[in-house]
């Protein structure tokens, strides 16, 4: 899965393109395509279900996201600018 959002950059700021893909190391991964900055989610991803605007915890700020689910059966979502992976509960059926 490759897929441009705009969404701010914390290494160059402002809403940049970044590249959603998912790398060779089994994570997904968010690539500015203005400075390079690449943040990665915290587990690897058994697939890839979406993505969407929403509040950050950590950027203070609505972010673009991404929605995962992670080998172990748990919902993800994972902030395309800075990182910030936030896992459900307990892992989905």
């Amino acid at each position: 899965m490759e897929q441009i959002v705009n969404t701010h950059c914390r290494n160059c700021g402002g809403q940049q393109p970044h590249e959603i893909y998912l790398g060779s190391d089994g994570y997904v991964h968010s690539l500015c395509a203005v400075c390079g900055k690449d943040v990665r989610a915290a587990t690897p991803v058994d697939e890839i279900e979406g993505g969407m605007v929403r509040a950050c915890a950590r950027e203070k700020a609505d972010r673009h996201h991404i929605k995962y689910a992670s080998k172990t059966g748990y919902v993800h979502w994972f902030c395309a600018t800075c990182g910030n992976d936030v896992r459900g509960a307990s892992p989905v059926r």
